[in-house]
C-alpha cells in the first residue's frame, strides 16, 4: 500500500486527488458505485415505415421561379445520394427519424445487398455478454503502516488496488490485497500488483486472438484456469526478472472479482476474504471465501515435507520454540517463512512452498450484504464476529469507506493493547446493491 507521503483518494469519477488523513500513517481510497443513466441513441421510428411510400410522386410546390424549382430538384437528388445527411429531429419527440425518401433508399439498398455471413455462436455469445448488472453499491480501501517492537517506524509492505470494468467488460470489478515480507517485500508487493493484472489481461487477449472469444466469459472452469495461469506466469516473471531480490522476499496475493451476482476469489498466503450476510432476524453471519495457507495445516505440511522441507517454530540457541509454525530447510537456518503459499520466495519454493492459488467462485445471494478482504494485520487480532460488528453499523448508510477506516482503527487499537510490534493493516470493504 502507498506510503504516508503518497496518500491518495480514488474518486468514483475516475480521477485521483489528495485524500484527508485521519490517522498517522494512514492512506485511504474510496469509490461509490453510481448507476450512470443511458443517453438516448439514434433509432429508426417504426411507425414511419407502417405505410407504403410513393417516392415517384412529385411534391406539391407553390408557384415559384425556375431557380426555386431547380433548387428543390437538387435537394431531392441529394437526399438519395446522401441519406445520412437527411436526419432530422422532430420537435415533439427526442427520437431521431428519417425522411420517407431516405427510408425507401435504405430499404432498397438493403434488399439489393447480399445477406451478411452469419457470425459464429461463440462470437455472438461474447458480444451479448460484454456487460453485467452492477451489484457493487460502494467500497472503501484503507491501510495503516505498522511499527516495530521498539515503536520505530517502518515501510508499509502492504499494497491494494481496485480496477473497474476489467477486461473491458462493463461492471467487472477487480480488487486485490498483497502483503509483502522480507527485505524487499514492499517492492515485490507493488511489482506483483502490476504484473498479475498485466498477465490476466494478456491471457484474456491471447485467447480472444486465437479463439475469437473471451476466456473470462466461458464459465467457471475457464475463469479458474485463467486465474491459476496468471499466478503461475507472475511467479515465473518475478523469479526471472531483475525487479527485486525474490530469493528470501515475497508477497501474498488475494484477488476478488465481482461481476453480476458472482464472486471469484483467488488467493495465496494468509490474507483473508469473508462474505457477510444478514438473516431475516437482522443477525449478521459470515462465511470464509479463502483459505489461510499456514504450514501446519495437514495438506500444506505434507507437500512441504515431500519436497524436503520441514515445518517447525523458530528456536533460539537453547532450543526454546516460539512464534508461529514456519517453513525451513533441514538445517533450520532458513528461510523461516510463516506461510505455505506465496509469490517470490525462491528459497522457500525449493522446499515445497507453491504459488498455485486456491480459486473459488460463489453466487451473491439476496441475503448477502458485504465482502471484507484484509491482510493478516486484521485477522491476527480481530475475530470475524468483531469484524462484522464494526462494518454492519455502516451498511444502512452504504458508506463502505467509513467501514474500512473504522475497521482499520479497531485493529490498530487491538495491536496497541497487546504491546510490542504492530503489523501493517490493509482493509477493503465492499457493500452490495443486490436488492
Amino acid at each position: 500500500m502507498e506510503s504516508n507521503a503518497n496518500r491518495m483518494q480514488h474518486s468514483g469519477k475516475g480521477f485521483i486527488k489528495p485524500g484527508k488523513t485521519t490517522l498517522s500513517g494512514v492512506s485511504s481510497y474510496s469509490h461509490t458505485a453510481l448507476r450512470a443513466g443511458k443517453k438516448p441513441s439514434p433509432i429508426l421510428s417504426a411507425t414511419s415505415l407502417s405505410k407504403p411510400v410513393n417516392v415517384l410522386a412529385k411534391p406539391a410546390l407553390k408557384p415559384s421561379s425556375k431557380i426555386a424549382i431547380q433548387d428543390k430538384a437538387e435537394k431531392k437528388a441529394n437526399i438519395r445520394q446522401s441519406p445520412k445527411a437527411q436526419l432530422h429531429k422532430t420537435p415533439t419527440t427526442t427520437k431521431w427519424t428519417l425522411t420517407k425518401e431516405v427510408q425507401f433508399a435504405k430499404l432498397q439498398a438493403h434488399a439489393m445487398s447480399k445477406s451478411p455471413k452469419p457470425q459464429s455462436k461463440t462470437n455472438l455469445l461474447a458480444k451479448a455478454d460484454m456487460r453485467f448488472d452492477n451489484t457493487l453499491k460502494s467500497f472503501g480501501i484503507f491501510s495503516k503502516t505498522g511499527c516495530t517492537a521498539d515503536k520505530a517506524s517502518k515501510i508499509n509492505q502492504d499494497a491494494a488496488f481496485y480496477k473497474k470494468n476489467f477486461f473491458q467488460i462493463r461492471n467487472v470489478h477487480l480488487f486485490g490485497v498483497l502483503d509483502g515480507h522480507g527485505d524487499s517485500g514492499h517492492i515485490l508487493a507493488e511489482d506483483i500488483k502490476k504484473l498479475i493484472q498485466q498477465n490476466l489481461i494478456g491471457l484474456e487477449e491471447e485467447n480472444k486472438k486465437n479463439k475469437g472469444c473471451s476466456l473470462f466469459l466461458q464459465g467457471k472452469e475457464a475463469r479458474k484456469n485463467l486465474a491459476v495461469k496468471a499466478f503461475e506466469k507472475t511467479q515465473e516473471e518475478v523469479l526471472s526478472g531483475n525487479i527485486a531480490d525474490a530469493n528470501k522476499s515475497g508477497s501474498t496475493a488475494s484477488l476478488l472479482f465481482l461481476f453480476g451476482k458472482s464472486l471469484l476469489c483467488a488467493n495465496v498466503g494468509d490474507s483473508r476474504m469473508i462474505l457477510a450476510s444478514q438473516t431475516k432476524d437482522q443477525t449478521w453471519t459470515s462465511a470464509v471465501l479463502s483459505k489461510d495457507h499456514k504450514p501446519d495445516s495437514e495438506a500444506e505440511s505434507a507437500r512441504i515435507k515431500a519436497a524436503g522441507g520441514c515445518v517447525d517454530q523458530y528456536r533460539d540457541l537453547e532450543g526454546k520454540a516460539w512464534g508461529p509454525m514456519r517453513v525451513w530447510k533441514d538445517d533450520h537456518a532458513s528461510p523461516g517463512l510463516a506461510m505455505s503459499r506465496s509469490l517470490g520466495d525462491a528459497e522457500a519454493h525449493s522446499v515445497g512452498v507453491t504459488s498455485v492459488p486456491d480459486v473459488v467462485e460463489v453466487e451473491v445471494k439476496r441475503a448477502d450484504r458485504a465482502v471484507v478482504l484484509a491482510s493478516d494485520g486484521v485477522w491476527e487480532v480481530l475475530s470475524m464476529e468483531k469484524v462484522l460488528k464494526v462494518i454492519s453499523g455502516y451498511y444502512k448508510e452504504g458508506n463502505a469507506e467509513k467501514a474500512a477506516e473504522a475497521l482499520t482503527k479497531v485493529a490498530a487499537m487491538e495491536w496497541k493493547k497487546r504491546g510490542g510490534e504492530m503489523d501493517d493493516i490493509t482493509v477493503i470493504v465492499m457493500f452490495f446493491n443486490n436488492y
